[in-house]
């Protein structure tokens, strides 16, 4: 359980939140399972097709949990992290994958101010996401549903690409 905001969100608009939480102070982390090992990202081009799940940090927010000994994956249901999913464009499958920012509601933070803080900080990120990923129609099975898409991603229906979780 939790709370979360999944979008379509642009290859332009996810390098401006990338610099967003640069700016900010955040850590963006991603778990290498290569290498065993948590490695800090500092520049967008760091970013690659195959790390599509970061995790969006700050040390105020209180201790990170780990599920294995050796600290190599972050334990996301009970660690004070964002769960960046990036939106991904499979063109061999013709698929574009939702992304998303998501908090646990499992996480014991230390006192009520940080918690107060960490939620804070997640709504600024959601809101910025609703700003510049602006809520579409689209039609699926005869009914009207909505998305937060960029314009620029609607090329891709219009190629025969489906649009998924």
């Amino acid at each position: 359980m939790g709370r979360q905001i999944n979008f379509y969100m642009s290859e332009a608009v996810e390098k401006e939140f990338f610099e967003l939480l640069s700016c900010k102070g955040y850590k963006i982390l991603y778990e290498d399972y290569l290498q065993d090992e948590i490695q800090e990202l500092t520049t967008y081009n760091e970013l690659n097709t195959k790390k599509w799940l970061i995790i969006i940090y700050k040390n105020s927010y209180g201790t990170l949990v780990y599920t294995n000994p050796n600290k190599s994956e972050i334990d996301r249901m009970y660690s004070p992290v964002i769960e960046w999913i990036r939106t991904r464009l499979d063109k061999d499958d013709k698929v574009v994958r939702e992304g998303r920012i998501w908090i646990s509601s499992w996480i014991e933070f230390e006192d009520s101010v940080i918690e107060e803080q960490f939620k804070k900080d997640y709504n600024f990120l959601m809101r910025w996401i609703k700003k510049k990923v602006p809520k579409q129609e689209y039609m699926k099975k005869g009914h009207t549903l909505t998305r937060y898409m960029n314009e620029e991603l609607k090329i891709y229906e219009d190629q025969g690409y489906k649009f998924t979780i």
